[in-house]
């Protein structure tokens, strides 16, 4: 045939063309959207861990090794791939063909509720077990960064990005990972408290009290019931300045 004599007389122009044709096909795949791959649920289980923070080294000996050491007897248990990297371990669970991974995923669940006492306190919430599928990917995953002050960046994330990028439509959940709470540290001066007798002890139940939400039961107004709940957590340094915690005997602060 032409076309076979054509492929042996110019080798190098069709070893060309398939060079073009495999690049072609990779940034076709690459580029893809995930909204448009079919929905493949391998016979896998996926177990996600944020450890803010942490080295990749810290996180496979302090949790992907002591996660990994229990799935192995997993029933139906194939194998097991797992990434660490910085403030994140992800481990991949194969089973036998033919398993159902949602038949697995509670005794995986289970497993994980069973090494929390071996895990790392300050993980972000336990371990995530799902089962694994283009429509667990994420569509879009970006990085915020603004300075040496990841309170306020969180805050600012928390409070002014994430309802903003909830109400766009189509949007069905967002999660942050890596941010940082906005903490006061409270310093006593010690002499004060020893004249007025008031203990450290009772400065911090009154702070905690100060800080807390409880409901007050209900009343009636114009013929409607309405739930009473006293609010008193703190929205900024000046609601913790102004806690009362002690008074001397003729009532002065």
């Amino acid at each position: 045939m032409k076309v076979s004599r054509q492929a042996i007389r110019h080798p190098v122009i069709i070893g060309m063309l398939l060079i073009v044709l495999l690049a072609f096909g990779l940034y076709s795949f690459t580029g893809q959207n995930i909204e448009f791959m079919s929905d493949i649920n391998l016979p896998s289980v996926l177990v996600l861990s944020i450890y803010p923070g942490a080295g990749a080294e810290d996180v496979e000996e302090e949790v992907t090794n002591i996660l990994e050491d229990e799935f192995v007897t997993l029933p139906n248990y194939k194998s097991m791939d797992s990434v660490s990297s910085n403030s994140m371990s992800m481990i991949t669970i194969y089973y036998q063909d033919g398993s159902d991974p949602y038949d697995q995923l509670e005794e995986v669940r289970y497993r994980i509720a069973t090494l929390l006492a071996d895990l790392p306190k300050n993980l972000e919430g336990e371990p995530i077990a799902m089962v694994g599928g283009a429509s667990m990917l994420p569509v879009l995953t970006f990085s915020i960064s603004g300075g040496k002050d990841l309170g306020r960046v969180t805050s600012y994330v928390q409070d002014e990005l994430l309802p903003s990028i909830n109400q766009i439509k189509g949007v069905a959940e967002v999660q942050i990972h890596g941010g940082q709470e906005l903490e006061a540290f409270v310093q006593l001066r010690l002499d004060d408290l020893a004249a007025k007798e008031i203990s450290v002890n009772q400065v911090f139940a009154l702070i905690g009290y100060a800080n807390s939400r409880m409901p007050l039961g209900s009343a009636e107004y114009r013929g409607k019931t309405l739930d009473l709940r006293y609010g008193g957590s703190f929205n900024s340094l000046e609601d913790l300045k102004s806690v009362t915690v002690g008074f001397t005997a003729q009532g002065v602060l």
